[in-house]
């Protein structure tokens, strides 16, 4: 079946460019611009229908979407400024440009997730901001305030709208050659300086990747020489990965909630090394299929148990199973804090006395709090997945690749912020 999209804000620039690319990727397209240009853009782009309207207008946005049908993807690109110092600011120009940049966006998205529900379908949605919306620029004060409105309504829409399966994000551009940016770029000091302002960029992201790596490599060091220090004379260092916790780690953790694990990579498929990482873990690339089989056991048990846990918070099995186990398990953590935070905070707590072994573990038929449920399968992941290597590596081998950096593993941990008892 082919998917389709619509693109608000077309008729040029990054919307058009956006609208061609959704086109060549296979997307059966809609254009929406208040231009006429419009229409001429569609016809340039193959399968593509152009449609003349503000994105402002209620009943034109849902007349277009009787026509074009609801659309799998929205961009929602449209907008205008107006560019002035705020003290120069008219009324008419601020209320125009909050209206299209922000109503717009909201009319838009409202329109096509209230017929995806309605229909009963998933879908996906990006909201077009700007670096505006996150740092000030001169004479665009109505311009990045709307910016730095879609962002928050971007995140709104998602937590709404995330348990229907829609999921909504946002992209803030910086200046583009294109459209609004025009005047901008005719300055010839603004053209003048473009390359220089690129290299700064490239210095700048440079400089953080090697602070990151220097921090990395120090923390690495410090914790290498304490375990050096810290060993007998002529006896073995073994180094211990920060995620390999044993129950001395958990009893500290138990008394104010913390929870830190790590978990094997969910996909119900499994996952293979490349052969490049089989190379670096020092296996035969015919053990790929091996890791792969036991990646996606350790899938199914854990979503066994996220997935049920994710449909009573969301109230619908086929939702879970829609949005996937990683916005499941945020889900999860995000009701059951609204709901009863201190039976969180005691749950966590209470899941630190079980992987510290001052507490027994529950048995299958025990009643037990969501989060302890997820949280007792989240942070035996690990242990679970070594298990399973195991049975064809051998327990020191299947440690070893349990714990390395190799494998397919997310690191989590959740501050305690109870009170410590």
């Amino acid at each position: 079946m082919t998917r389709s999209i619509l693109v608000t804000g077309s008729a040029g620039g990054i919307g058009a460019d956006i609208a061609g690319a959704a086109a060549a990727a296979g997307y059966r397209v809609a254009l929406l611009d208040v231009s006429n240009a419009v229409l001429d853009t569609a016809a340039g782009i193959p399968g593509a229908t152009g449609f003349v309207g503000s994105t402002t207008d209620v009943d034109r946005v849902a007349a277009v979407l009787d026509e074009f049908g609801t659309p799998d993807a929205v961009v929602n690109n449209a907008g205008i400024v107006r560019f002035g110092p705020l003290l120069d600011q008219t009324l008419d120009n601020w209320r125009a440009v909050v209206d299209v940049n922000l109503t717009g966006t909201f009319v838009v998205a409202q329109a096509v997730a209230r017929r995806l529900v309605a229909e009963g379908r998933t879908g996906a949605m990006v909201n077009i901001t700007s670096m505006n919306g996150v740092m000030p620029g001169p004479n665009a004060g109505a311009y990045g305030s709307t910016k730095s409105a879609v962002a928050l309504l971007t995140k709104q829409m998602a937590v709404e709208w995330g348990p229907h399966g829609i999921r909504v994000n946002a992209i803030a551009p910086g200046l583009i050659d294109a459209g609004m940016s025009g005047p901008i770029y005719a300055d010839p000091q603004v053209r003048a300086n473009q390359n220089l302002v690129r290299q700064i960029g490239d210095y700048r992201s440079r400089l953080e990747t090697l602070a990151r790596e220097k921090s990395e490599l120090e923390t690495k060091l410090e914790k290498s020489q304490q375990t050096l220090s810290s060993a007998q004379d002529g006896a073995p260092v073994v180094l211990k990965h920060d995620f390999d916790l044993a129950a001395a780690d958990w009893k500290e953790f138990a008394k104010d909630g913390t929870i830190k694990y790590q978990n094997p990579c969910m996909d119900l498929k499994g996952w293979t090394p490349s052969p490049e990482k089989l190379s670096k873990l020092g296996l035969a690339p015919e053990d790929g299929a091996t890791i792969n089989a036991s990646y996606k056991r350790s899938s199914e048990r854990l979503w066994a148990t996220v997935k049920p846990l994710c449909a009573a918070a969301i109230g619908s099995a086929d939702v879970a199973a829609r949005i996937g186990p990683d916005t499941c398990i945020s889900l999860i953590l995000d009701t059951e804090n609204a709901r009863d935070r201190e039976g969180t905070d005691a749950a966590r707590r209470m899941v630190g006395e079980i992987r510290s072994g001052a507490r027994p573990m529950p048995g299958p038929n025990e009643p037990l709090n969501p989060i302890a449920k997820l949280f007792l399968a989240m942070t035996g992941s690990t242990k679970a997945l070594e298990d399973d290597l195991g049975q064809s590596f051998g327990p020191d081998e299947a440690h070893r690749l349990a714990y390395s950096d190799q494998l397919c593993m997310g690191r989590h941990t959740y501050g305690g912020s109870a009170p410590k008892k």
